[in-house]
């Protein structure tokens, strides 16, 4: 539901206005003075200022001066009984949606209302989806069978309709964003938009700004009034990935925010009511760092209201063989190819993987072995050979892959430290190897090998460093 302010003095005016815009569920706030618009606005985070210029205690331009300052993305039509061409042609210019004369037509000024409410709200989504347009991709369900998985997808259909925060909890990799968006789908808020931030992936003095928007000049850059994620989830839902990383400093604000639901913009006066279910995700224990006083102890119980904790995928028993399929024929719509699938054989090797980092680690290894496997309009049916070489090697130490007792035999002597017999590649190696292919199939893009990868761009850079990846001997581009 819209909620339009409808700044006006004349009672009767005022009551026709309200009674004809809640025929099509708008809710019409009424002030009849500067003072009490002023405080409106406070109060409510209104979609439309209906705004008249003469009032009781002062001229609405000044007003609509303030609102254009504090909030120059609300639209605002102004209403008058004294016509003045060249005033409304200055307002417009100003930044007025429309410029109204008494007495006006009601379907008039629905049809007004109506192209104002549509503009601010293709602005709207178009701020969404630029915060979004950073995150993985995500799938309509949670891919799995296991009695982990189904046990979560239990708690995710009991959790959805609710609005209680959740936090929820797992290794890298594992697919907390994924739970966010499955929990927003079955919430009531699932018609609006489902905002994502990662407070790890913003540097700390402007995560501030990005939660809670900033107005013109409030920091160095800031050259026009934004809006943050909570004004941008505003009826929807937030997501706060990796909650752990928040500064210390910002964590009090964030709790402030979360008791009331009332942000103030940095650099800002006033107080913006905003209304959003929260949904935050960590990888690290919460507790741990309670105990270490490295994050607020009233913030954790704030937000564990229900805790969910999503499985890594060496629990998740058989889900391997589901998952592997599933995401072949992503990759193979991405591609616009065919996917012939993978042996048996060669799936049988995955499925006894540990998975350190979990389904992401997974689902890039599919999508490598797809893309080098690639053939014209085709994936032909992957191989034990289009396995990554220390996954042969393992194979290729005594594994008879006919044998599911030998197999389970080399598995737990392996999970028991009895290496002596099994190549093994460490993480960092394969990760390296992994980018370098990646990179190169992208012809050294950084910005889309993070993409692919699911990381930040910052995360890659890093990467790269460590890994002494970073020369411009190799052609890596921005």
């Amino acid at each position: 539901m819209h909620t339009i302010l409808l700044v006006e003095d004349d009672p009767s005016m005022q009551s026709n206005i309200c009674q004809y815009l809640a025929r099509d569920s708008i809710r019409v706030v009424s002030a009849s003075s500067l003072a009490e618009a002023d405080s409106r606005l406070s109060e409510f985070n209104c979609d439309l200022v209906l705004l008249d210029i003469h009032l009781p205690d002062g001229d609405g331009r000044d007003l609509f001066t303030k609102i254009r300052q504090e909030t120059p993305e609300l639209p605002v039509i102004m209403l008058t009984a004294f016509p003045d061409t060249k005033g409304a042609i200055r307002l417009m210019k100003d930044g007025a949606f429309d410029y109204l004369i008494k007495p006006f037509d009601l379907q008039e000024l629905k049809l007004q209302v109506q192209k104002a409410l549509e503009f601010q709200g293709m602005r709207n989504e178009i701020q969404k989806i630029q915060y979004n347009a950073q995150l993985t991709n995500q799938t309509s369900d949670l891919i799995g069978n296991s009695p982990v998985i189904t046990e979560l997808k239990t708690l995710v259909h009991k959790v959805g309709p609710t609005d209680s925060t959740v936090l929820i909890c797992g290794e890298s990799g594992t697919g907390k964003e994924l739970v966010a968006h499955a929990i927003h789908r079955h919430s009531l808020r699932s018609a609006s938009s489902l905002v994502a931030i990662n407070c790890a992936a913003i540097p700390e003095n402007l995560l501030e700004a990005e939660l809670f928007g900033a107005e013109t000049g409030a920091y160095t850059g800031a050259t026009s009034s934004r809006k943050g994620v909570f004004e941008l989830a505003h009826k929807g839902t937030l997501f706060l990935d990796e909650i752990a990383e928040m500064p210390l400093a910002l964590q009090p604000k964030l709790l402030r925010v979360l008791e009331n639901l009332k942000i103030k913009r940095l650099g800002g006066k006033r107080e913006i009511q905003v209304d959003v279910r929260l949904i935050a995700a960590t990888n690290r224990d919460l507790k741990l760092l309670v105990a270490d006083h490295a994050f607020r102890e009233d913030l954790y119980y704030r937000l564990n209201v229900i805790p969910l904790n999503v499985p890594p995928l060496r629990e998740r028993e058989g889900d391997v063989a589901v998952l592997v399929p599933f995401f072949l024929q992503t990759v193979a719509r991405q591609l616009g190819v065919t996917s012939q699938g993978i042996t048996s054989q060669a799936l049988e090797i995955l499925q006894h993987q540990r998975w350190a980092g979990n389904v992401r680690e997974l689902k890039n290894l599919v999508e490598r072995m797809a893309i080098l496997s690639r053939v014209g309009n085709r994936i032909p049916e992957l191989t034990v050979q289009d396995l990554p070489a220390e996954l042969r090697g393992a194979m290729s130490s005594g594994w008879d892959l006919h044998e599911s007792d030998r197999g389970a035999e080399i598995t737990n002597s392996m999970t028991k430290g009895a290496t002596e017999n099994v190549q093994i590649v460490s993480l960092e190696d394969l990760e390296k190897d992994y980018i370098l292919k990646v990179l190169d199939l992208l012809q050294g893009n950084k910005s889309e090998t993070a993409r692919r990868l699911g990381i930040t761009r910052k995360t890659l850079k890093d990467k790269l460093r460590r890994y002494e990846l970073d020369s411009p001997l190799l052609g890596v581009s921005q």
